[in-house]
Order: structure tokens, then C-alpha cells, then sequence
């Protein structure tokens, strides 16, 4: 979510329930208001009615009144005569009532009735079936005969015309004035009754401006409809209740729902004003849809002006100052930033202006860093990849020639660890100074078709990758005998003598070429071939240069598969430990053994050292396998414990990557701890060139190895780079005479003599000599006439496995006889 939704999400609810609370608020005022002008006008209506009703009803007691007051009618009941009220006075009396029904023709009918309900004269408008003559048995009659007052009226369906009418009676008392014109008592003498048709109440429903929406009920006590404006049938409940509320109600009425207000009219006639419910909510529901219309585009308005204004404060200037942000991102340079304001969002904008150009600054100065190396400033492996990639695209469509020189320096480990890091830092500077000036500071020449062409080499083109390994990238060459002039350059600038810690120092280096097509077509193929190179270069005795070819390439996928198995090997515990006895000259009693590890492959045999260890120790492996020999020297020998078995010393073979490991001495120690192994039990044995190679960390470890006790070889005395004045420095006990001396003893004086002086030498240093690689009987004899101590070889016994050296240890003693070495070792 951006910050734009999220300040609107924040403040909408500030804008939009306000006026959604304001719209709602409206709509129920609007609304209640609509409901009581409805009440209002419903109340009106009924009102109307219901006084229009009762002036009719005022008119009919009136003409009633008026009636009686008459002499003809008062004469008419106090004459007993039938004869006399039928022949003389009942045609007057017919003729008043016929002259008022034509006046007012809704009063259909006019009755005189006897005081038992017999009617007794009738009159009519038009000739209407006369049903009943006989009232004293009816409702009605009773009702009025028992009424409190004179004069009743009511509500019926008229017998004659099956019609609803109003039917008005009034009593006649009348006293005999002829017989006691003073206090004769009035008797009752009869009823005057005028039947009115209710029909002007249709006619009163329609002037009161009825329609579909508006109409006009009159109804029974039962809710039935008697008249209405429209011909619908009403379904109204409980009408005595809602006239006696005077409450609004809802029924139906013609199939449609009415909002209704009803009143009693008179008894047993009830007036109903009714409005459409769907009518009356139609505009409420207009005007709640209008509201919602006019709160959205209020709310909308409200937003677009409150995102513009948020925009034009906050939000843009927030976004340009992204994109900066973004641009200097992806290229380290500052965009410009226009942003001219004298408030916060300036502030910020100054100061992120500020921070920009810092920041492209440091851009450049970390890019700068991440493509070169930092000591020498030369470009680093991940530039030299990219100008190498972009090479070989323009060399394909040019189709020339790209020379990939792969170098270090001979023994930079070796000068490293002995004068010190600062020293090495200086070699590695001098080192590509020369490197630069010969490639850079003369031009490369290539030889095409006996013609001279001048190349000037792009940028760039020197890199280091890492220690002291370096890459040439040469461009534009015409063949690929034209890296060899500027290898040989290198190689004669490299070997020009420099000052190293105060120390006049000559160094060389190693170069291994591979070229384009030739040697491979992508970047990473023309490294890894000129890396081979620059090993088959070192195998020729360093400081020289070699060219790839395919044969180095099957080597190295050797070198790859042996290293793949031997991973293999050691973790399916495949490597198995022969023990090669040492021999005292003297008394012929067994002085010791050397632990000689061997692999058994499953598939290949057994492989011999030479084909694995020169790669285990290239790979790292060797510490493995070096952690291994020395546990597994460790359980034999308590193997041989456990069987009653007195072990002799053994010495294992340590490598110049263990030596140079801090802890090595530490893991040593504890492992012998681990399985209660003396240390007079163990010997470390190892050679010249790894001791010189182990620099400073490898004496201190011969030192932590003597105080802890144990003892210390050194193999191949003779053959190494340390002098016979080093060697007392060394912290060591035996040194061991290499087997090409001892072999050539008799045959070689110079030989001769040097075993004879090392023997000497350990004299008088104190050291004990072992020579290996003892095989015949005069070696041996001359090694015992010059006092060699030890001896080790064919002679007296082959490297065997744990179970056959097991009898040597059984028999103390092995005998100098060749066939009895023989039968001893093969036992």
C-alpha cells in the first residue's frame, strides 16, 4: 500500500462518516417529516369526512324534527280513526313526504310506524318492494323503543333495497289536548323514520381529490368496505381499535399495501383515509437516493480536492524525491531535484540533495571497489569476466585472436610466510607495476603475414583474482604465437631483483596461456584452460610459460576423477594403513614403524600413493586423510594393546596445509587423549620442503609437538631448499636419509659419501639417522659400518597390512636374510 492510500484510508474516515452522518441524519428528518404530513394530511382527510357526515346527519334529525313539529302529522297520530287518519289525513301526510323526497331524493324512503313497529304510512320515491311492515320483532325497532333518547339513528342494510342507509327515527309523544289539554301525561304515539342512501358518501370520497395513491374508505364495524373511490376490496382488522387510537396502520386494499388513519363516523360506520404505501415511500425513497447522489459527489468532490491538495504538498515532492532516490540507485548519479520550498518538505529536499551527492560519491568509490582490487588497483576477477565476455563478442565478429595469460608468483607462500605479510603486500604491488609496464608501457607486436602490426591494448586489460594469481587479457592478436613475445617480456621483467624487508630478493612466475577460438569459445572455459596451463607450467620448474592443449586438459579431468573418488573413499572408509617396519642395525630388533596409507578402490584396486596423495594434498583432502591416519593409528594400537601386544612407535606422515594449521598441534593432542594414546607412542614424520613451506606457524608447531613429547622426523633429508646450519634450528629428532642416496650406495662415490656425512652430522647434533629404502645386503652392511642407527626398506620388510605386522610385533626381531624378511612380512 503507497503512502497516497494510506493517508487517504486515514482521512477519509474524517471526510466521508461526516458526511455520510450528515446524509443520513437528513434523509431521517426529511423522512419523519414526510410521515407527519402524511398523519397530517390522512388526519385532515378523515376529519372532513367525518363532519361533511355529520352535517348530513344533522340535516336528516333536522327534516325529522321538522316533521313532527308539523299539526297534519301530530293530528295524523292521535286520530284513532284507521278511517278517518287513511282517507283523510294519510294523503296530506304523503304529499309533505313526497314533496321533500323530490327535494331530497336521497331520502328514498319516509315511514310512519305505530307504536308496536306496525308501519302505518310509506312513502317512496319510486316503486320499491315493501319487505317488512311489521318492525316490533327487529333489532333495529327494539333498539330504538328502549333508546334513551327520542332521536336515534343508525346504520343498516335496508330490507327493501339491500343498500346500506342511514335509517333516523324519532320517538312521538304527544298528550290528548282535546281530552285534558293541561296535565294529560304524552303518550307514546308512534315513529317517524327517514331512510337515507349513503351513496353521497362515494361522491364525498371523490371530492376529497381520491385517486389510486389517495382514496377515501367507509366501512362496516368489521373493517368491511361499504364505499370507497375506487371499486377495491379493503382487508382492514381491528378497525374499532385503530378508529380509538387514532394511530396510523397499514392494510391493504385492491392488492396493494395503504398507510391508513380511520375514525368512527357514526356507529357502525368508521371513515378510512388512505394513502399508497408504495406511493408515499416512492418519494422518500427519491430523496434517500438524491441524499446518497449528493453525499457521493460531496465525498468525492471533498477527495479530489483533498488528494490534489495532498499531491501538490506532500505527495509529489515525495515521489520526486523517489525517483532521485531510485536513479541513484541504479546508476550512483544525482538527478535534478526541483523543489523550491520554504517548508519541511524543502528542508528535506536540501538535505536529501545533500545525502544524494554524498551517496553517488560513496556509489562510485564502492563501484570503484567491487571492480577492482583494493591493494594493487588493478581491475578484480569480476571486471576482467565482463571485459573478457565483451572481448570475445568483438573478437567473433572480427574474427581474431583473444590470449588469456594466467600467472603467479613461484613460492609466494613460502616468501610470504618468511618476510611477512607487509613484505608480501610489496611483492604483490611490484609485482603488478611489472605487469603493467610491460604490457602497458610497450606496445605488442603481432607478426601476420611477415607484416608488423602495432596493437595497443585496450584498458583493463591486467586483473588480479585473488593471492597472487593475475590474468592478462590480450586483445586483437592475429595468431596465437603472438602471446609468446610478451610472456617472454614477463618472464625476463618478473626476474629482475627487488628489496624485500631490507633483503635483495629475486622472484619469478608462472604463465599459463590459453586463446580464442583455439582453447575455447566462453569465459569460463578460457580461465579454466589457462589455469591448466599454469600448472603444466610449474611442473616444468616454474618461471616459464606454457601453452594449453588437450592433453593437459585429459590430466586435469584426471587429476578431477581421482579427486571425486577419493572424496568417495573416504566417506565409504575405502583407505586402509600399511605398516612398514624400522629395524635397529645393531641388535636387529624391530625400532618402529611408518603408517603408509592406501586406498582400495572397489573398482579400481588398490590404488598406489602416488596417484592420490600428490592430489589430496593439491585439493585439501590431506587433512582429511590426515585425521583419519591418526585415529586409525590410534585404534590399532589399542588394538594391539587389547591382544596383549607391546606397540612400538609409529610415525605418520604430515603434510605442509596440516602444519600450517594453528590448531594442529591442539587436534593432535586431543585425539591421542581420546583414545589413551602416549605420546612416545606416535612419531611425526614429515619433509623439508613442507617444514620450509609452513614458514613461521610450522616451527611453532614442531615446538608445541616436542613439549608435548612427541617425536619428529624429517623425511628426505637431503633433497629439500634448507641448509645444514637451518637444520639446527629445527626442533626435531631423527632425520631420515632419502631413499635416492641410499640406493646409490657403491655405485655412486658422491652419494656414498653423503649418506656417510649425514650420519655423522646427526652425531654430532644429536639427532638419530634412519635411512629408507635399504634392499640389498651391502647397503645395509655400509650403513652399519658408518653407524646408521636405523633402517627401513625392502630388505627387511614391505609395507604390510595390520594383521601381518602383528607377527612382527609377536617376534621383536627381524632377521637381515632376505628370504626370512620375506617369510616374516608375507606371514
Amino acid at each position: 500500500m503507497n503512502l497516497q492510500t494510506k493517508i487517504l484510508a486515514l482521512l477519509s474516515p474524517f471526510v466521508v462518516v461526516p458526511l455520510m452522518a450528515l446524509g443520513t441524519l437528513v434523509y431521517f428528518q426529511l423522512k419523519a417529516g414526510a410521515e407527519r404530513e402524511l398523519e397530517r394530511e390522512l388526519a385532515d382527510s378523515v376529519s372532513q369526512a367525518v363532519q361533511q357526515f355529520n352535517a348530513r346527519l344533522g340535516v336528516a334529525e333536522a327534516n325529522l324534527r321538522r316533521f313532527v313539529s308539523l299539526d297534519l302529522i301530530e293530528r295524523y297520530l292521535l286520530n284513532e280513526s284507521e278511517v278517518d287518519r287513511y282517507e283523510l289525513l294519510q294523503p296530506s301526510v304523503l304529499k309533505i313526504f313526497a314533496g321533500h323526497q323530490q327535494a331530497t331524493p336521497d331520502d328514498f324512503e319516509i315511514r310512519v310506524l305505530l307504536p308496536d313497529g306496525y308501519e302505518d304510512t310509506r312513502s317512496v320515491l319510486r316503486d320499491l318492494p315493501n319487505q317488512t311492515e311489521e318492525e316490533g320483532e327487529t333489532a333495529w325497532f327494539e333498539r330504538i323503543a328502549h333508546a334513551d333518547q327520542d332521536i336515534q339513528s343508525q346504520i343498516l342494510r335496508h330490507p327493501d333495497t339491500n343498500q346500506i342507509a342511514l335509517v333516523t327515527s324519532f320517538r312521538v309523544k304527544l298528550n290528548d289536548r282535546r281530552v285534558d289539554p293541561v296535565s294529560a301525561p304524552a303518550k307514546l304515539r308512534g315513529y317517524v323514520v327517514i331512510s337515507s342512501r349513503l351513496d353521497y358518501l362515494r361522491t364525498l370520497s371523490t371530492a376529497t381529490g381520491s385517486s389510486a395513491e389517495r382514496l377515501i374508505l367507509f366501512t362496516d364495524a368489521t373493517g368491511n368496505k361499504l364505499f370507497s373511490s375506487n371499486g377495491g376490496e379493503a382487508d382492514i382488522t381491528d378497525i374499532k381499535t385503530h378508529a380509538r387510537e387514532q394511530s396510523l396502520f397499514v392494510a391493504a386494499h385492491a392488492g396493494s399495501e395503504y398507510v391508513m388513519r380511520a375514525s368512527e363516523v357514526h356507529h357502525g360506520l368508521f371513515v378510512v383515509a388512505a394513502r399508497d404505501a408504495n406511493a408515499l415511500l416512492y418519494p422518500i425513497k427519491r430523496l434517500g437516493t438524491n441524499i446518497v447522489i449528493i453525499t457521493l459527489v460531496a465525498v468525492l468532490m471533498t477527495s479530489a480536492v483533498l488528494l490534489f491538495a495532498l499531491r501538490s504538498l506532500l505527495l509529489s515532492p515525495l515521489e520526486k524525491l523517489r525517483n532521485a532516490t531510485q536513479t541513484i540507485g541504479d546508476d550512483g548519479s544525482l538527478p535534478p531535484i526541483e523543489i523550491n520550498r520554504q517548508d519541511e518538505i524543502g528542508d528535506l529536499a536540501k538535505s536529501f540533495i545533500d545525502m544524494g551527492q554524498r551517496l553517488a560519491e560513496s556509489h562510485a568509490h564502492v563501484r570503484h571497489i567491487a571492480y577492482h582490487d583494493s591493494l594493487t588497483g588493478l581491475p578484480n576477477r569480476r571486471q576482467f569476466a565482463d571485459s573478457l565476455t565483451r572481448t570475445l563478442h568483438q573478437a567473433r565478429r572480427e574474427q581474431s585472436v583473444v590470449g588469456v595469460l594466467f600467472l603467479d608468483i613461484d613460492d609466494f607462500k613460502r616468501i610470504n610466510d618468511s618476510l611477512g605479510h607487509d613484505a608480501g603486500d610489496v611483492l604483490l604491488k611490484e609485482f603488478s607495476a611489472r605487469l603493467t609496464t610491460v604490457v602497458r608501457g610497450a606496445d605488442l607486436v603481432a607478426r601476420a603475414n611477415n607484416e608488423i602490426a602495432v596493437m595497443r591494448p585496450p584498458p583493463n586489460t591486467i586483473a588480479r583474482i585473488g593471492g597472487d594469481e593475475f590474468i592478462i587479457l590480450l586483445t586483437n592478436l592475429r595468431q596465437t604465437a603472438d602471446c609468446t613475445p610478451i610472456a617472454t617480456r614477463l618472464l625476463k621483467a618478473i626476474t629482475e631483483p627487488l628489496t624485500l624487508s631490507g633483503e635483495v630478493c629475486q622472484i619469478s612466475t608462472s604463465i599459463g596461456i590459453a586463446t580464442f577460438p583455439k582453447d575455447g569459445d566462453d569465459t569460463s572455459t578460457l580461465l579454466k584452460n589457462a589455469d591448466i596451463a599454469l600448472y603444466q607450467a610449474k611442473g616444468r620448474g616454474k618461471n616459464a610459460y606454457a601453452f594449453f592443449d588437450k592433453a593437459m586438459n585429459d590430466a586435469a579431468r584426471e587429476q578431477l576423477e581421482i579427486e571425486t573418488g577419493l572424496r568417495k573413499a573416504i566417506l565409504d572408509d575405502e583407505l586402509v594403513l600399511h605398516y612398514q617396519a624400522k629395524v635397529d642395525t645393531h641388535t636387529g630388533a624391530l625400532a618402529g614403524a611408518e603408517a603408509l596409507v592406501r586406498w582400495l578402490s572397489p573398482s579400481e584396486g588398490m590404488v598406489p600413493p602416488g596417484t592420490f596423495i600428490p592430489v589430496a594434498e593439491e585439493s585439501g583432502l590431506i587433512d582429511d586423510i590426515g585425521q583419519w591416519v591418526l585415529r586409525e593409528t590410534c585404534l590399532q594400537i589399542n588394538r594391539w594393546r587389547a591382544k596383549g601386544l607391546v606397540p612400538v612407535p609409529i610415525a605418520i606422515n604430515v603434510s605442509n596445509r596440516q602444519l600450517r594449521r594453528s590448531s594442529f598441534a591442539a587436534d593432535i593432542e586431543q585425539t591421542l587423549t581420546e583414545f589413551n594414546v602416549g605420546p612416545e607412542l606416535v612419531e611425526i614424520e614429515l619433509t623439508e620442503t613442507s617444514v620450509m613451506d609452513a614458514g613461521a606457524q610450522g616451527i611453532e608447531t614442531l615446538k608445541a609437538f616436542r613439549a608435548y613429547g612427541l617425536g619428529i622426523s624429517l623425511d628426505d633429508f637431503g633433497t629439500g631448499h634448507s641448509s645444514l646450519a637451518s637444520l639446527k634450528q629445527l626442533p626435531i629428532d631423527t632425520v631420515k636419509i632419502d631413499r635416492e642416496f641410499v640406493q646409490d650406495i657403491g655405485d655412486d662415490d658422491d652419494n656414498t659419501a653423503m649418506v656417510a656425512t649425514i650420519v655423522a652430522m646427526s652425531k654430532t647434533l644429536n639427532l638419530k639417522a634412519v635411512a629408507e629404502g635399504v634392499e640389498t645386503e651391502g647397503q645395509l652392511d655400509f650403513l652399519k659400518a658408518c653407524g646408521c642407527p636405523v633402517v627401513q626398506g625392502y630388505l627387511l620388510s614391505r609395507p604390510v597390512p595390520a594383521a601381518q605386522f602383528e607377527q612382527l610385533l609377536r617376534n621383536r626381531a627381524i632377521h637381515t636374510s632376505p628370504l626370512s624378511i620375506t617369510s616374516a612380512a608375507d606371514s
